[in-house]
């Protein structure tokens, strides 16, 4: 995770996929295993990555909860380029409903939730005290026409809610859910994501008829 931004001042809000990474609890572990090496006179160096496709930073698709729903190849590349809005959230426990009150959103935006998620990750272990959406509130987000909602943990769900109940919500409004961004280093909270006129990028590699996907 780059902790600054580059010289063309990008930042990057993803985590990581490596072996022994913080996962949702359940979920497969993440393996890399080295194929093929120069240094054993091996022609190139070669690796095979075995992981859940909801391991990191990663995109849920409708058909992760909804029967029939889009699959990752099927997104919109609009989801993902553009201009996102990054929201702080000072909350604990839940992020409910209340705690979403004097926003107003644009049709289309594209919405980080900037939580003390991101703190989070330095622990190395799956924290059970993440901040997360109630169905409440995810009813209220999925009715403002937003475009791609994203959050700084593994679900976008409190881990007391109905984890499909509050994903349902979103998707069932074609609303793409991002999932695990770590936006510790974000410091412009209620302001674009990208202070200028250029689109900012954040997007997974395509998957035929997967469910999710991450960003590498």
């Amino acid at each position: 995770m780059m902790e600054t931004a580059d010289a063309a001042g990008w930042l990057d809000v993803t985590v990581p996929i490596t072996p022994g990474m913080v996962l949702w609890p359940g979920d497969p572990p993440v393996e890399l295993t080295r194929l093929g090496e120069l240094a054993s006179g091996d022609p190139a160096n070669l690796s095979r990555l075995a992981a859940g496709l909801h391991s990191g930073t990663h995109v849920d698709a409708p058909s992760h909860y909804l029967a029939g729903g889009a699959t990752i190849d099927q997104m919109p590349v609009a989801a993902m380029i553009g201009p996102a809005r990054v929201i702080a959230v000072a909350t604990t426990g839940v992020v409910d409903r209340d705690d979403l009150s004097g926003l107003k959103f644009a049709a289309g935006e594209r919405v980080l939730l900037r939580t003390g998620n991101s703190e989070l990750y330095r622990r190395g272990r799956f924290c059970r005290d993440y901040l997360g959406l109630t169905e409440a509130a995810a009813a209220w987000l999925a009715g403002q026409g937003l475009q791609t909602l994203g959050i700084d943990y593994l679900s976008v769900a409190g881990l007391s809610c109905d984890q499909a109940a509050v994903h349902k919500r979103l998707l069932e409004a074609g609303v793409w859910i991002i999932e695990g961004l770590n936006l510790r280093w974000v410091e412009f909270p209620e302001a674009c994501f990208d202070e200028s006129d250029q689109s900012k990028l954040l997007i997974p590699r395509s998957l035929l008829r997967g469910d999710s996907f991450w960003q590498p």
